[in-house]
């Protein structure tokens, strides 16, 4: 989803722009989204190794030739993985080595624990050509760090590009849509994050809230995974289906790779409860209510620039009864939070166009 944004962004600024995506495989982003690609700049033994055996060195010539190197979207820096950190300095400082112009390009930044890391960030974008991060925190911890480079504010990148729904409808949903054919009955998606700090209790109170909602209003319970390999949320979905009762109304939906088959899911989804931001994002484009689990500060910031943090709990006040109650508010007030929802949607496809303009003047004036 933010690959498509930054895609469709690029060409907003130059339809004409020859776009060359550094990826953890080619081949299916090449497929996928029509652009040439080459692999990223090694970051671990292996990759390293893959890069020194390779005999043309694509990605070192597909930057040499470039004129600007744009780095995001997404959390890339922030405390919950140091080695998330290094991977992506290394793509930057291997660009500024290049003597590349670099664009830091719809991401977040958490606040970082460590003194080493915290100076590398300060470096690599006190040195970008152009920074536009995806929410106002992400700006002050940038300027707590010390930048002082001029920092823009825009939406997600998932939101430049127009959702298109199952019946040909394009942009914000009205609802109501038809509902999927394997069941008339109500569905909720839910899209966990695996997380090495999650202890039993959460996944019981979890259950226990799924069983309830199962058996107590009728749903139907969709788990939709949006991180595959070494971290994959298949694991934590599968402990919690196993405690379901009624197994009867549970689908794991895995292996997923087509934004617009993931988007008509949440399209026809009564409810969302996501602790993966981009859930969060998806049940936003599809103006579909959620609860949001807070395991990080880019979803209370994103929650915050919603103005719908009271849609919010944080993974350590997590139980069922305050899981029930945050349901039935979002019950009571579900046509309200589905308009406010769709004027989200509205305003971010306007945003990115001030911050498009923005960019198009630096790179038009340098």
């Amino acid at each position: 989803m933010i690959l498509e944004g930054l895609l469709k962004s690029i060409k907003s600024i130059d339809p004409k722009a020859e776009i060359t995506v550094l990826s953890a495989d080619p081949g299916e982003t090449s497929a996928k989204h029509g652009v040439t690609s080459v692999p990223k700049f090694p970051a671990g033994l292996r990759s390293l190794i893959s890069y020194i055996q390779s005999k043309n060195n694509s990605t070192k010539k597909a930057v040499q030739k470039c004129d600007y190197f744009i780095l995001g979207g997404g959390g890339l820096f922030g405390s919950l993985n140091f080695h998330a950190n290094i991977i992506w300095a290394i793509q930057a400082f291997m660009a500024y080595r290049l003597g590349k112009r670099v664009i830091m390009y719809g991401q977040s930044i958490s606040p970082i624990k460590w003194a080493f890391i915290r100076k590398i960030v300060k470096k690599i974008f006190q040195k970008a050509f152009f920074i536009a991060v995806r929410d106002a925190d992400s700006r002050i911890e940038l300027e707590k760090l010390g930048v002082t480079r001029k920092i823009e504010i825009m939406p997600d990148l998932a939101f430049r590009s127009q959702f298109i729904d199952q019946n040909g409808r394009t942009g914000t949903l009205e609802f109501p849509i038809t509902k999927p054919s394997v069941s008339t009955r109500r569905s909720a998606i839910i899209a966990l994050r695996q997380l090495s700090s999650l202890g039993p209790e959460f996944k019981k109170n979890i259950t226990t809230f799924l069983n309830w909602l199962i058996e107590e209003q009728n749903y139907y319970i969709k788990f939709m995974n949006f991180q595959e390999g070494k971290d994959s949320d298949n694991k934590l979905h599968y402990e919690i289906i196993e405690q379901i009762k009624d197994q009867t109304k549970i689908q794991h939906l895995q292996n997923i790779h087509d934004s617009t088959e993931v988007l008509n899911h949440f399209a026809t989804a009564n409810f969302v409860l996501g602790m993966r931001l981009h859930s969060i994002i998806s049940a936003t484009k599809t103006a579909t209510p959620f609860i949001a689990i807070s395991y990080s500060s880019k979803i209370d910031s994103y929650v915050k620039d919603l103005g719908l943090t009271e849609y919010s709990i944080n993974l350590t006040e997590i139980n069922p009864e305050k899981l029930k109650k945050l349901f039935n508010k979002m019950q009571n007030e579900k046509m309200s939070l589905k308009e406010s929802l769709k004027l989200y949607n509205k305003d971010s496809q306007k945003m990115h166009l001030v911050i498009e303009k923005k960019l198009l003047h630096n790179l038009t004036s340098n």
